[in-house]
């Protein structure tokens, strides 16, 4: 993560006259001090939505599988 910042601070110094430049840098600096915290995400896991298809077995695969390879030897 310090390289980021460095980096950053290179191109602070390489252009700054550049406003668009010192906006990319700005944002990219607080992209990189802000705290990554993801609670959501394994909980919205957990949950399975009603909407999606139920998993298919091991078995469903493998005869879906045989049945398009004779389809194609045909």
């Amino acid at each position: 993560m310090s390289e980021i910042i460095q980096t950053i601070g290179r191109l602070r110094r390489a252009m700054p006259r550049n406003p668009d430049v010192i906006e990319l840098c700005d944002w990219a600096e607080r992209q990189a001090i802000a705290p990554r915290v993801a609670i959501e995400a394994p909980l919205a896991r957990a949950i399975p939505d009603k909407t999606t298809k139920p998993r298919k077995t091991r078995a469903e695969i493998q005869r879906a599988y045989r049945l398009r390879k004779k389809a194609i030897a045909k």
